[in-house]
């Protein structure tokens, strides 16, 4: 199956963004959107990508064979894009549909265009990077199905070069910072994970010299794991250095080659532009000047041959005035040619800015775009570096301290004493009185009393170790100086929940509650209300007038669109959502189980134990921290209010699950970018309960 055939059958009208959003939008308010096959269709999706990544990922020493699975697998990956983009088509804003095909034509060219006999090094790291863009975009394009914001903030206009610039030189700044911490800190860590390796070695012989000593085989165990571990962060920081610094270091040396002759270009560009455009006015001024001259020598022309048809002026005073008539004329012309010369230069000057001024911002847009890419590719390997360590040594150390808590104090001396003095106890016999004991016998008595008593001496001597101190304390002076903090604004959008609610006597953060009580108050039979997204400079203005003064924030001109698309917005950039990480799996397995249950033909018995799983989602969200649970009460109930009139905004329980549920609740552990879309029924599932089933989830008292 070609994909250009893919291409074709998926193209849609071209419309503007903002027209093409709304357009989608509103054309799917009156239905709900079906999460079931949504999930079944991410999936597939997902299931096409895994194993077309899998087949590079074993070895394979034929190249046909190797060439065939790969080209079959890729068959099935187009099925599924293309089932996707035919079935969704109406639903996909036209930004998203084009970017999915763009990707998908990336990794066909890749798999197609693939040398299966001489590999490339580095062949698997472009075969991710190419999976893993894609994966993206087809996320992307459900979120804004789902829940009507795609977590991407669009720019309301083209930057000018001037800001292109500047922005970019921060970048160039930052990626050379980024670099230098990861190189600082592997160094670091290299030379720590160095001692360690060597103080683990050094320690694990002394330890292991003397047997039966207490959690004598745990702590050698445990130095065992910290050479591993020790061995594991070198290879890793090893590892940081060639995909992360390096491939940064890289890019900048590129952006910063580009960023450099665009400003050379840019400023070439403009030379001569106001020395042509002040050449230009001074023209002007002598042509106007010539002109006038040319008008008053007319003047003075048509006066003279009035008089001499009066017979008033002689003759030769008129040619006298015809011909400085025709001297200014002359002039007038001259000024003429060199005024429109100067315009045909200014308007040159100016073509060539104009051009420039659009080449300058799509070319150093086009590399911030990029440095954003490698950014993103080389915080995904360094955090992934950094987890493949340390997830192996927690895990062992949890095992070590189940170890520890569990033994039992006595057992290695008890041990001792049962395999090693048995053999060197001695038998003590009670001595007793005799009578008519011969002399020698006597002495020779008394001499063993004497030894037995010298042994017992010798046995009850106990020679204490002596004990030194380690070192004298250092003593810390610190000088104080007073500093002048310049006050600094609190980060409304992005901030924890914790520091929003601080300070409010709900403990729920003030952009929540005034948003609600806004929406509350003239909102809630407003069609598609939290479906429809507002338009984005307007949202973007309602978060910086939250950020610089959101106590003083007027939301009574605000469009109601605009105000849910903030509400959303805040909620998605909390760094922990509202459901904590620590309890969505556990309400994620109850979502399950009451998926489970509705699909069962017996009505009553899965009502009741639907209930019951009710009652137990309400127990585990008083786990949450005491804002996250006000917040999300707040919430819930505003949610209710909404799909109470479902008749006139056509949001029911349903639909504001599936707008909200991504938007509260996130795994903790990154599963990629399709695994966030497999939870998504679930996570619409458990919105919908709890806006249905308020009542229990919430109770009044």
């Amino acid at each position: 199956m070609a994909l250009e055939g893919l291409l074709e059958e998926s193209k849609m009208p071209p419309t503007s963004g903002s027209e093409a959003s709304l357009t989608n939008q509103n054309e799917g308010l009156g239905s709900e959107v079906n999460i079931e096959a949504i999930g079944d269709d991410v999936k597939n999706c997902n299931n096409a990508m895994t194993t077309l990544v899998q087949i590079f990922s074993m070895p394979n020493s034929d190249g046909e064979v190797a060439m065939n699975e790969a080209h079959e697998k890729l068959r099935e990956l187009l099925v599924a894009i293309r089932s996707v983009l035919t079935k969704y088509k109406l639903s996909f804003s036209n930004q998203a549909t084009h970017e999915i095909m763009d990707r998908t034509t990336e990794l066909k060219d890749f798999i197609v265009t693939f040398d299966y006999i001489n590999l490339k090094p580095n062949f698997q790291d472009d075969l991710y990077n190419l999976v893993d863009k894609l994966a993206i975009s087809v996320r992307t394009a459900f979120l804004a199905i789902l829940t009507g914001f795609d977590g991407i903030s669009g720019m309301a206009c083209d930057p000018t070069p001037e800001v292109a610039l500047d922005r970019s030189k921060i970048a160039s700044h930052y990626l050379k910072h980024l670099a230098d911490y990861m190189e600082w800190r592997a160094k670091l860590e290299m030379d720590y994970a160095t001692k360690l390796a060597k103080h683990a070695e050094k320690y694990r012989g002394i330890l292991s010299a003397d047997p039966y000593l207490p959690l004598q085989s745990t702590f050698v165990t445990s130095l065992e794991r910290t050479h591993e571990y020790a061995d594991h962060l070198i290879k890793s920081q090893r590892l940081i250095h060639t995909k992360c610094v390096e491939v940064m270091l890289l890019a900048r040396q590129e952006h910063e080659d580009k960023r450099k002759r665009s400003k050379i270009e840019w400023k070439a560009a403009r030379e001569g532009y106001h020395e042509a455009v002040l050449d230009l006015k001074n023209t002007e001024a002598k042509y106007r000047h010539y002109q006038d001259e040319f008008r008053r020598a007319q003047c003075r022309t048509r006066e003279e041959e009035e008089n001499l048809v009066a017979k008033k002026t002689p003759m030769a005073k008129v040619e006298k005035r015809q011909k400085q008539e025709e001297e200014a004329a002359d002039k007038m012309k001259q000024a003429e040619i060199e005024y429109k010369a100067k315009i045909d230069v200014a308007n040159q000057k100016q073509n060539k800015i104009k051009d420039e001024t659009s080449n300058t911002a799509r070319e150093l847009q086009e590399s911030l775009t990029h440095i954003d890419e490698i950014v993103r590719q080389t915080g995904s390997h360094y955090f992934s570096l950094q987890h493949t360590v340390l997830i192996p040594h927690t895990s062992s150390l949890q095992s070590l301290r189940e170890s520890a808590k569990s033994y039992q104090p006595g057992r290695q001396l008890a041990e001792y004493m049962r395999y090693e003095m048995s053999a060197e106890q001695t038998v003590y016999k009670t001595f007793e009185f005799t009578q008519n004991v011969p002399n020698q016998n006597l002495s020779s008595s008394r001499l063993s009393v004497h030894d037995n008593s010298s042994d017992s001496d010798s046995d009850n001597e106990v020679q204490l170790p002596s004990s030194k101190k380690n070192g004298n304390l250092a003593k810390v002076t610190s000088k104080i100086r007073d500093l002048k903090i310049p006050h600094r604004r609190e980060r409304v959008f992005g901030g924890p929940l914790k520091e929003g609610a601080k300070n409010q006597p709900n403990r729920v953060p003030f952009v929540v509650s005034r948003l609600i009580q806004e929406i509350d108050s003239r909102a809630l039979k407003t069609k598609g209300i939290y479906r429809v997204n507002g338009v984005k400079n307007r949202v973007e203005n309602i978060c910086s007038s939250f950020t610089m003064n959101s106590c003083s924030m007027d939301l009574s001109v605000a469009s109601e669109h605009d105000m849910s698309s903030v509400l959303k917005r805040y909620l998605h950039d909390l760094p922990q959502p509202l459901f904590t990480h620590a309890l969505y799996p556990k309400l994620l397995a109850l979502s399950q189980k009451i998926g489970e249950l509705r699909k069962m033909s017996d009505s009553i018995r899965s009502e009741a134990e639907i209930a019951a799983l009710t009652k137990q989602i309400s127990i585990k969200l008083t786990e949450l921290p005491t804002e996250n649970y006000n917040t999300l009460k707040l919430i819930i109930q505003h949610l209710k209010r909404v799909a109470d009139n479902q008749a006139f905004n056509m949001m029911g329980p349903a639909n504001l699950g599936t707008v909200f549920g991504p938007t509260l609740m996130r795994a903790g552990e990154d599963t990629g970018p399709m695994g966030c879309l497999m939870d998504v029924p679930h996570q619409s599932r458990l919105v919908d309960l709890l806006i249905g089933r308020i009542e229990i989830v919430f109770p009044s008292n």
